[in-house]
């Protein structure tokens, strides 16, 4: 895996990003966490998912002292700056890349259903 920095100058701002999906891991020591969004401009009946990884911008006042880390399984939606893009060399040429994303902003929406809980309901 190999990260590729978007924006290595000052000059322009990075581009702003807002994804919605639900977290795979959670790294509280970094306060940091992953999570698998579905693109909405994928192909019809395809099933590919966009990881992130996201990154609390500890330069905006409100994530100094405190942040609101999600939980495993947790569905969340997150608005921040892209930072880099993570390309695997090795990935299938239908794999998304994946990228790095500094939250300004993390909306806590539901849960995943366990699969044991949807299986029942058939």
């Amino acid at each position: 895996m190999q990260e590729i920095p978007l924006f290595d100058d000052d000059l322009f701002d990075p581009p702003i990003i807002t994804a919605s999906g639900h977290v795979v891991s959670v790294d509280n020591s970094l306060d940091t966490f992953s999570m698998e969004s579905y693109p909405w401009t994928t192909a019809f009946r395809a099933n590919r998912k966009f990881p992130i990884h996201a990154e609390f911008d500890r330069e905006l006042r409100r994530f100094k002292e405190r942040r609101p880390m999600p939980s495993v399984g947790r569905i969340v939606s997150v608005c921040g700056t892209l930072s880099g893009l993570f390309v695997d060399n090795d990935t299938n040429a239908t794999d998304l890349p994946s990228v790095t994303v500094y939250i300004q902003e993390i909306s806590f929406l539901s849960t995943v259903p366990s699969q044991t809980a949807a299986g029942n309901s058939m």
